[in-house]
C-alpha cells in the first residue's frame, strides 16, 4: 500500500493554507531544506550532478518516445502514444497489469527534444501494491533530483535524452493546472500520477506532478511551434471502466 507521505501537506491545503503545494523533496544527491511560511518543507538541490558520456550524447533533435527510464523504480517503461480524438481529454493506459507499468504520452507532441513546451506523461496509481503501479512506485520514491531517461526512435534510429527531475507539485484534483499543459515555456518533462486519499472506485482527491528539464546535451534543439492546447488535467485510475475526464481506448496493448 502507499505510504502517505503527502497527506499533512494535502490537508495543509484543505484548510486553506495553500491552494497548491509545491514540494521539492530531497532527492539522491546532497538537498538543502527550506521551511516556507505557510509551514510546507520545501528542499532544492544544492548541487550539480556529474553529466554521463551517455548523456553528454543525448538527442540534439525531436524523437519519438518508446520508453522511459527511471533508475530505482522502472526500466525502460513502455510509453504508449495515445493521440486525443478532437477535443477529448487525455487518455491513460489500460487497466490492465501490463498497463499499471506502462506510460501513456499525449501524442504527438511536445516531444522530447523540442526547444518548448511540456511533454505529458501520465501513470496509474493503485489502492493495492501486488503488482506495484507505476503511480505508485513514484509517490513512494520519485523526487526532485532524481535522474529520468527517455529512450525513443528518430527516422528509424534509436534516440535517447536525460533529464533531472526539477519540481514537484501537489494539486486538488477538482483544481485546473494551466501549468502542466505548457507549450510556450521551457521544455520539460512533465509526470501526473494519482495521490493523497482514494474517495472510491477512481476517485483520488489530489494530483502529484513532477518537472524534470533536459540535461547533458549542449547543442540546440529543434524549434518547435509552440500551440497552445488547454485541458484538464488526467484522472488515472485502477477501476475496469473508464473513470471521469479520460477517454479510454476500445482495444490497446494487446
Amino acid at each position: 500500500m502507499i505510504r502517505r507521505r503527502w497527506i499533512a501537506v494535502a490537508a495543509a491545503a484543505a484548510a486553506g493554507l495553500a491552494s497548491v503545494v509545491l514540494v521539492e523533496l530531497p532527492g539522491p544527491a546532497d538537498a538543502g531544506a527550506l521551511r516556507s511560511p505557510s509551514g510546507q518543507v520545501v528542499a532544492r538541490s544544492t548541487t550539480t550532478p556529474p553529466v554521463s558520456a551517455y548523456c553528454r550524447r543525448g538527442a540534439a533533435s525531436t524523437f519519438r518516445p518508446t520508453t522511459v527510464t527511471i533508475p530505482g523504480i522502472t526500466r525502460k517503461a513502455r510509453v504508449l502514444a495515445l493521440p486525443r480524438h478532437g477535443a477529448a481529454r487525455i487518455r491513460s493506459a489500460p487497466v490492465t497489469d501490463r498497463g499499471a507499468r506502462e506510460f501513456a504520452w499525449d501524442a504527438p507532441r511536445p516531444r522530447p527534444g523540442n526547444r518548448h513546451g511540456h511533454v505529458l506523461f501520465n501513470a496509474h496509481t493503485w489502492p493495492w501494491s501486488d503488482p506495484i503501479a507505476l503511480g505508485n512506485a513514484m509517490l513512494e520514491r520519485f523526487r526532485v533530483g532524481h535522474k529520468v531517461v527517455v529512450h525513443g526512435v528518430r527516422n528509424g534510429h534509436r534516440a535517447h535524452l536525460c533529464y533531472r527531475v526539477v519540481r514537484q507539485v501537489e494539486i486538488r484534483a477538482n483544481q485546473r493546472y494551466d501549468r502542466y499543459y505548457s507549450r510556450t515555456g521551457k521544455p520539460r518533462l512533465a509526470f501526473m500520477v494519482c495521490s493523497g486519499t482514494r474517495r472510491g472506485p477512481g476517485d483520488w482527491d489530489h494530483r502529484m506532478i513532477w518537472f524534470a528539464r533536459p540535461y547533458g546535451v549542449q547543442r540546440p534543439v529543434h524549434h518547435q511551434q509552440p500551440a497552445p492546447h488547454p485541458a484538464p488535467h488526467p484522472t488515472p485510475s485502477e477501476t475496469p471502466s473508464p473513470p471521469p475526464l479520460i477517454v479510454l481506448p476500445p482495444l490497446l496493448g494487446g
